[in-house]
């Protein structure tokens, strides 16, 4: 259908094109190439960011510039820039703990002791589950009736 409606025939004849090869052998995706103006607007960033430069300078060491005093806002930023443009970006740390800074509990979402099914069982469940089957589809492969209640697993508590 998208054949037709460029124009083109679907004729066995005509080549096929290959995967991740739109255009035909020798012809451009863009031929009128890249935007003059982009290359225009990249030239003239390039010869302001020596002033551009001497400016953070100035505001890092809270000098005047431009008759106007930096504040101490504008001259820790001017330093931020400075900074992270040269050394990099420093590293953030995220620690991750549980409760009262213990190691963090992993709970399975399901409360099911699968050592009351058998071998087979286990292996159909298995091989549903590797099919992309859900948990309840899997379970029914197993030949069991019921499906065990979904959501955090039983801890012990209440009985």
């Amino acid at each position: 259908m998208a054949a037709e409606s460029s124009g083109e025939s679907a004729s066995p004849e005509s080549p096929k094109k290959a995967p991740g090869r739109p255009f035909a052998k020798g012809k451009s995706g863009n031929p009128g190439g890249r935007a003059a103006w982009r290359d225009e607007l990249v030239g003239q960033l390039k010869d302001a960011a020596p002033d551009a430069l001497d400016r953070l300078l100035l505001l890092s060491r809270g000098q005047a510039a431009g008759g106007k005093r930096p504040g101490v806002k504008e001259q820790l930023r001017a330093i931020e820039l400075i900074l992270s443009h040269t050394l990099g970006k420093p590293r953030e740390r995220v620690e991750l703990s549980g409760p009262e800074g213990g190691p963090v509990q992993v709970q399975a979402g399901i409360d099911v002791n699968l050592d009351l099914l058998s071998t087979g069982e286990l292996r159909k469940m298995r091989d549903k589950l590797l099919a992309g089957a859900s948990w309840e589809e899997a379970w029914g492969a197993s030949g069991r009736a019921a499906v065990p209640a979904l959501g955090p697993p039983n801890d012990g508590e209440g009985e």
